[in-house]
């Protein structure tokens, strides 16, 4: 990603920070300038890298991911999985969206969410 762009995306996620009460991203710079200005953070993170390794030190993070043994990988592209994306597969949308509740301070009851509603 060029500085540029990510400068740009800096601005973006500043300019929105108390409009916004979480992020939900991926093991990215979004992950470390969000959880840097102190926005509740949910971090997705694939195999490809560890999350000792990338994991953001500010604010309170939750990362989601799958502990396989294959990761980490470092491979360079999706297509390249020889076992399929299982890291990303195991992630389901219920998980995610347990956590989010969990940060607005709710409790995430699975019967009363239609999933086919919000993931398309």
């Amino acid at each position: 990603m060029s500085i540029m762009k990510q400068q740009f995306i800096a601005f973006i996620i500043a300019a929105n920070r108390y409009e916004n009460n979480i992020a939900v991203v991926n093991n990215s710079f979004g992950a470390h300038i969000c959880s840097y200005l102190n926005v509740d953070t949910i971090a997705i993170y694939g195999g490809q890298d560890t999350v000792q390794e990338w994991a953001s030190i500010w604010g309170e993070n939750k990362i989601i991911y799958s502990d396989v043994s294959c990761s980490p990988c470092h491979l360079p592209e999706a297509k390249d999985s020889p076992y399929d994306l299982v890291c990303l597969k195991q992630i389901k949308p219920e998980m995610v969206l347990k956590e989010i509740y969990k940060k607005l301070g709710l409790v995430f009851n699975p019967k009363k969410v239609r999933l086919k509603n919000i993931i398309k």
